[in-house]
Formats: C-alpha cells, sequence, structure tokens
C-alpha cells in the first residue's frame, strides 16, 4: 500500500512538472484530435564581418583608400575625409571683423579617387529598436603652423553648406531625418580652443536610419565655381587681420556618433 501511495506521489509530481513547464512552449493540445500545434524558431546573430566597415564613395559600393576608424562597435563613425583647402598667398592684413574665404578641394584618395566631402557611420545595434541618433561635429583643434606652434589661425571657421544623405545598400525609404543641410564649426570665444559640438544630424525617428550611411557635402559633378560644387560646399573663412606664417597650417575636426536625440 504505501508502495502504491509512493508511485502516486512520483506521478503527480511528474504532471505537476510537466504542467509548470508547458508554459513556456507551444502546447500541443487544442483539446481536439483534429488539430496540433507545431513550432517554428529563428534566431540572428550580429554581423561581425569588418570588411563592410571600410569608407566608401558616397552612394556607392566602390571602397576608398582611406584609414578607417579601427575600433568595433554597432554605432560607429566609420571614417571622414581629410579637408585639403586651396593654396593661398600670403596678403595685406584687413580688418578684425572681416574674413577671407578658401574654398576646398574635393577628396582624392591616394589611388586617385576623386569625389566629395563626406563622414560616413553606420548603426548595426541589435540590442534596441529605438534606432535614434545624433551625429555632430567639433572644431577640436584650431589651425595650427606645422612647425611654429604659435601661429594659430585664430578666430578661423569652417563652413559647410549643400549636405546630403545617402547611402548604397539602405533603402532610401529608411534614411534617417533631421539632417542639417548648413553648418558652421567655430572655436571658443578666445579663437584659438575647442569650440562646441555642433548638431549634423538628428535622427528623432526611431524606426529609420539603420545600416551604413555617409553625408557628403556638395556634388562633384557640379563645376568648380558653381554653386552646389563639391569645392564651394566646404570654405574656411580666415580672419583678415592675422599675421601668417609660410608653410602649412592644419586642424582636427571630431565626429562623432551617438545614442538617441536631445531635445
Amino acid at each position: 500500500m504505501k508502495l502504491t501511495h509512493k508511485l502516486c506521489g512520483a506521478a503527480l509530481l511528474a504532471v505537476v512538472g510537466v504542467a509548470v513547464a508547458m508554459p513556456n512552449a507551444t502546447k500541443a493540445d487544442n483539446g481536439t484530435a483534429t488539430q496540433y500545434n507545431g513550432q517554428g524558431n529563428v534566431e540572428f546573430e550580429d554581423d561581425t564581418d569588418a570588411s563592410s566597415d571600410k569608407p566608401h564613395i558616397p552612394g556607392d559600393s566602390s571602397e576608398l583608400d582611406l584609414e578607417p576608424n579601427p575600433d568595433k562597435g554597432p554605432l560607429k563613425i566609420l571614417g571622414a575625409s581629410p579637408l585639403q583647402f586651396d593654396k593661398s598667398k600670403i596678403i595685406e592684413q584687413g580688418a578684425a571683423d572681416e574674413m577671407r574665404d578658401i574654398p576646398v578641394q574635393k577628396y582624392q584618395d591616394p589611388s586617385g579617387v576623386i569625389t566629395e566631402n563626406f563622414v560616413e557611420f553606420k548603426d548595426k545595434r541589435s540590442d534596441t529598436l529605438d534606432h535614434s541618433y545624433t551625429v555632430t561635429a567639433k572644431l577640436q583643434k584650431q589651425f595650427t603652423h606645422e612647425v611654429n606652434t604659435e601661429g594659430i589661425l585664430k578666430g578661423a571657421e569652417i563652413h559647410y553648406k549643400t549636405a546630403r544623405i545617402h547611402s548604397a545598400s539602405a533603402d532610401d525609404a529608411y534614411k534617417p531625418v533631421g539632417l542639417e543641410t548648413a553648418f558652421e564649426l567655430a572655436p571658443a570665444e578666445d579663437g584659438k580652443e575647442p569650440g562646441a559640438a555642433v548638431p549634423v544630424l538628428k535622427n528623432s525617428d526611431s524606426t529609420k536610419g539603420t545600416g551604413y550611411w555617409d553625408i557628403s557635402f556638395g556634388d562633384k559633378k557640379i563645376e568648380a565655381d558653381a554653386e552646389g560644387s563639391a569645392e564651394q560646399a566646404v570654405t574656411l573663412k580666415v580672419p583678415k587681420n592675422l599675421s601668417l606664417l609660410k608653410g602649412k597650417y592644419s586642424a582636427t575636426i571630431l565626429w562623432e556618433i551617438t545614442a538617441g536625440v536631445n531635445p
């Protein structure tokens, strides 16, 4: 008799165990012999192929010979073309409130490919359904002479316009929103220290903007001296009152992408 009770108890525990476990899976039983619930399962994993992280020609799948960002991450600035402005002559100084405009050149990579200047980024996050993000630019280091570091283009600014956004791989229907087609990068009040970060793209639509995208400036097909050209899209503005040194000056432009959009 005791053995019978033990067996019944064990059987009862087994039934209870099954009853507890079943809610985690699809029940096969619909209460009728003519139906059965089968299961379907699928799993997704991150695309870890870093070959796609190499900078491309804006709106084109062709790779550029440009050093990519070596750091890994699903939300990433892939690269940005270095800005090469026209060589200019040293002229007489002018008024402090007057600016000298120096146009940019098209970007040419070491292999000879010529295109508009650009910044390229990606959003391949797989841990969220909110794909809103912000891309900013900042004049991180003012133009400084390559030999005499006291030679600084105090008050110099970089002005961008005719910005466009496109992708060689993503559908335009999912293009990120909130692009600033024109913006300026300026230093701090002293004209030398880093300036404030400027929003270039505020993608507030959480359902758009995944994949690979680039922001380019101007159109390489338009003549250099015409409005909308790549050469007219980025301008270095230098105060005319500066005393200039012969030689090269260089600056640092910091591009950054962050999750979310601030009001």
